[in-house]
């Protein structure tokens, strides 16, 4: 037996907690021994929709249906799926450990369309074969069954199909009692009617889980709330210790669900608020949060300065602050930049409120910003670059407030003379010509390693030249690893020579992605810019 053999198997999993993102290694693993097998199996099935997204789902599915039982088999029998029937060597639904709504509903799809007969084709392209939701229940039913420790549940955004009945949850041994995160989508005012046994779920999950540490509650309608206020503020006063919490809620009562978050004050690290409207909000109960780090808004409405000193009142030390399209006065931006100080570490915030005074509050008061997501108007260029140059960034995330090519067509040359010799990720949004990609690269000294071009000409395309371009940047820097591309690419006519340097750059080491499936995979995963300041902490370190 290798050497390695002889560790304790705590050991050999803290080892194979380095390689759980590494699917190709761990299959290789999988065949040195009985021993490695029995450990790696449950490393590459705790979250196996997140490793296969890339690689498809058929297989995926296929062993999952090989583990229903008789009565989980004969629910589908009406439905004449013709299911697999493979020997198995381990129960894999036992091991999962993070369920998405919306990514089962994709891989039944995905299976249905490969294994079985051509003609449902038409159907799925519609969206309502009852096949899919009634594998669904089957493999919910599974899961419940099999499931010994799962972490995260994510229910929508909903499709057409409602999930089992509450039954099947609160019945299961384990169940849904060792969850510690839990992400609730409804983006239709009529979800509440279509799926009466997800609103049962989401009302009766208090007693089914009290361990949440992150909970996200996005409900995106402006009537016909499926779920009421009550219900969200149970589900919050059943948990110990919440660190995290997302709300967008555009319903009344939002007060009663921060008021409920006053117990979890001293444990909450990270709180994001979508489309709240203030104007009936105190935000009092937050001014105790001792060891907030992270804090979010987006779209509220209604934010002035009185919201933002009582939360500032708050012994916090934020090293994430967030402030995206809100209705806020400049007074009130400038006190949490001025409160997050010398602690911010990543700086997210949307120049469409912002002036010239918020810009010099954010120079004098957070030097230390690493990350920086910024939206950029010409009238501030001047600014906005002086206080770029002065920063250490290692990520730069821009997208431009002028739309037309002539009021862009500065930016890239003013943008590449100021950005610092540290910064290894670029994502840019803005209209470009030839002339100024060529500019750009010839004066660009940072060695960015993940380049994401969410951008255009002008003309609504990617041209080819900007390829020749970036493959040229590759042989002089050779530091590019990843390279976002707006597409996807199905939809543009890229030539030969184009397919020729992306095929290039993938032999040389170099990852060409669609930028929509960069942020659609870090979405499914957790916030994209989260997931960016994740590798740059770790970068810093």
């Amino acid at each position: 037996m290798p050497w390695i053999g002889f560790l304790p198997a705590e050991c050999f999993d803290e080892i194979l907690n380095h390689l759980q993102n590494d699917q190709s290694s761990l299959y290789s693993c999988l065949f040195v021994s009985r021993f490695w097998c029995t450990r790696i199996i449950p490393f590459l099935w705790k979250k196996p929709f997140a490793l296969q997204r890339m690689h498809g789902f058929v297989p995926l599915i296929r062993t999952y249906l090989s583990c229903l039982n008789k009565v989980e088999q004969s629910q589908l029998i009406p439905c004449y799926i013709d299911l697999p029937h493979d020997h198995l060597l381990f129960e894999y639904g036992k091991y999962l450990q993070d369920l998405s709504y919306e990514s089962l509903h994709l891989s039944v799809r995905s299976w249905l369309y490969n294994e079985n007969e051509k003609h449902i084709l038409r159907s799925l392209q519609r969206n309502n074969d009852c096949r899919i939701g009634a594998i669904m229940r089957a493999l919910f039913q599974m899961f419940m069954r099999q499931c010994t420790n799962l972490k995260g549940l994510t229910i929508g955004p909903m499709s057409i199909y409602d999930i089992p009945n509450v039954s099947i949850f609160s019945s299961a041994s384990i169940g849904l009692s060792r969850l510690d995160h839990f992400q609730f989508y409804m983006y239709d005012e009529n979800d509440g009617k279509n799926f009466p046994n997800v609103v049962n779920l989401f009302r009766n999950m208090p007693s089914l889980c009290s361990s949440l540490f992150r909970l996200d509650i996005l409900l995106d309608v402006t009537s016909n709330y499926p779920v009421e206020t009550i219900d969200i503020v149970n589900l919050i006063r059943a948990q110990r210790a919440l660190n995290g919490f997302y709300l967008l809620y555009r319903g009344d009562g939002c007060q009663y669900i921060i008021s409920a978050l006053r117990p979890h004050a001293n444990f909450l690290t990270s709180l994001v608020f979508d489309s709240l409207q203030f104007s009936n909000i105190s935000l009092k109960p937050l001014s105790i949060c001792a060891h907030l780090t992270s804090f979010t808004m987006i779209s509220c409405q209604n934010v002035t300065i009185k919201h933002c000193h009582d939360l500032c009142k708050a012994p916090f030390h934020l090293k994430t602050l967030t402030l995206d399209d809100n209705d806020m006065p400049s007074t009130a931006t400038i006190s949490l930049i001025v409160k997050a100080g010398k602690d911010l570490k990543a700086n997210t915030l949307s120049l469409s409120h912002i002036t010239p005074e918020v810009i010099d509050a954010a120079s004098q008061h957070c030097p230390n910003i690493t990350y920086l997501n910024i939206e950029i108007a010409r009238a501030l260029y001047d600014k906005i670059f002086a206080w770029i140059k002065k920063l250490n960034l290692y990520g730069l995330s821009f997208d431009s407030l002028d739309s037309t090519y002539n009021n862009t067509s500065e930016i890239l040359s003013r943008l590449a003379q100021c950005l610092p010799p540290t910064l290894w990720f670029l994502e840019m949004n803005c209209s470009f010509s030839t002339d100024d990609m060529i500019q750009f690269i010839n004066t660009c000294s940072s060695p960015l390693s993940h380049w994401i071009i969410t951008s255009d000409d002008g003309s609504g395309n990617f041209t080819d030249m900007p390829l020749v371009l970036i493959d040229r940047f590759f042989n002089t820097r050779n530091t590019l690893k990843v390279l976002g591309l707006c597409g996807p690419f199905t939809d543009l006519a890229w030539n030969i020579q184009s397919l020729e340097i992306i095929k290039s750059l993938e032999e040389r080491g170099v990852k060409v992605v669609d930028t929509r499936e960069v942020h659609l995979d870090f979405t499914l995963n957790g916030d994209f810019s989260f997931t960016v300041l994740e590798q740059l902490s770790a970068f810093e370190d």
